[in-house]
């Protein structure tokens, strides 16, 4: 019941979430605000920010010089300008003018960047909501991968600490290192399709290929405007580059603990003593006998299964022709039905051409078409003759 009751707390978990984090996009969405730029001095003892905007009451408490001084510096008056405003009115209803402009530039600026980032944090949580189960599937690969590398490295240096190997040891953080640097490079390739630049990439160098202007240059055209995109290998570079020496640092390592594990064992035999010599080889010599008896055993369940398959084979192909030989039989069968049907039709063609069926005054019924019975009533006799009619009378 317990294992039941945790599962079902899990999977409500699992439900729980995307709205957890549809909830806390929402939240930071409507947090940010615009932050200022930078400080503009009014006064010596008043600073204020060259984003705030000031208001009607604040212009009117000013002096006439720090107007004509913020309109010059923030708004982009000139002293001409300034010279044709004699009163402090105008001063002030100008100042006011453009600090309202100003404001409401900042007030529309704030609404789209509100627009926009309330339209991504909608995108970003309808594709959270959609592919939360792909994201879970992906965890959890993640976490068993991370699980599996990390016991890796636990046995690796665990085996480094039981044969004392200090370059075993600069191996597994020469590995590390390699491991940490193509994770690096395979996030900074996935994220330049979506970042154009960014200062925590990593360092690829830039070997571009032109595959049109190779074409246009063997063939001595020109390749236009499609000669100037090319394809990037700086990547796959690195890639093999870092792959190669991966590999050879593993096969350097390698040979090091198989070298410190030869050497322990050879300090180990040293101090046995002979009735140990000898229980070792004889232990040796067991493996040994185990070993060839079980590539007998091999060989032999090798040959009974290729044995069977030859009986197999043998058999179906014995089958195999004794379908095809019925199958010739049923045919010439067919053919000697159909030869006889042929003759037959040719024999009465034959009998209907020589008039052996006329001559008999038989006509045969497919070749009945009335012509016998109109025969017949012609040479009936007429009841009565010529003057029939008047010995009625």
């Amino acid at each position: 019941m317990s294992f039941h009751k945790a599962q079902r707390r899990c999977n409500i978990k699992r439900r729980f979430l995307p709205f957890f984090f549809t909830i806390l996009f929402f939240l930071f969405s409507n947090s940010h605000h615009l932050t200022p730029t930078s400080a503009f001095t009014l006064s010596d003892n008043e600073p204020i920010e060259e984003t705030t905007t000031l208001d009607l009451l604040q212009i009117s408490e000013m002096r006439v010089r720090d107007i004509k001084r913020r309109l010059v510096r923030t708004h982009g008056y000139s002293n001409t300008e300034l010279a044709k405003m004699l009163d402090k009115k105008e001063l002030i209803h100008t100042l006011s003018y453009e600090e309202h402009k100003v404001y409401q530039n900042i007030q529309e600026k704030k609404k789209r960047q509100k627009v926009k980032r309330g339209i991504i944090t909608a995108l970003i949580c309808v594709c959270v909501v959609l592919f939360w189960p792909l994201v879970v599937q992906v965890w959890e690969v993640g976490s068993v991968n991370f699980v599996v590398y990390t016991d890796k490295k636990k046995y690796e240096i665990s085996r480094c600490n039981e044969l004392s190997s200090k370059k075993g040891y600069i191996g597994i953080l020469l590995l590390f290192l390699l491991d940490m640097l193509q994770l690096w490079l395979t996030t900074s390739v996935l994220l330049s399709w979506f970042i154009s630049k960014n200062k925590y990439f990593f360092p690829i160098p830039s070997l571009s290929i032109r595959p049109a202007a190779l074409l246009a240059a063997s063939t001595g055209g020109n390749a236009g405007p499609l000669g100037q995109y090319g394809i990037n290998i700086g990547s796959m570079l690195v890639t093999w580059t870092l792959r190669y020496v991966k590999s050879k640092v593993e096969d350097w390592m390698g040979k090091v603990l198989n070298k410190a594990m030869r050497a322990q064992r050879k300090a180990q035999r040293e101090w046995e003593s002979n009735e140990e010599k000898e229980e070792r080889k004889k232990a040796k010599a067991l493996r040994k006998e185990e070993r060839r008896k079980r590539r007998e055993e091999e060989a032999l369940k090798e040959r009974q299964q290729k044995v069977e398959d030859a009986k197999q084979r043998s058999a179906s192909s014995v089958v195999t022709n004794s379908t095809t030989a019925n199958e010739g039989e049923g045919e010439e069968k067919d053919g000697g039905d159909e030869k006889k049907e042929e003759t037959e039709r040719t024999t009465d063609d034959d009998n209907v051409t020589n008039g052996e069926f006329y001559s008999q005054g038989e006509v045969p019924s497919w070749l009945d078409d009335g012509t016998k019975e109109e025969e017949q009533q012609s040479q009936q006799s007429q009841p009565y003759g010529d003057s029939g009619f008047d010995e009625l009378d």
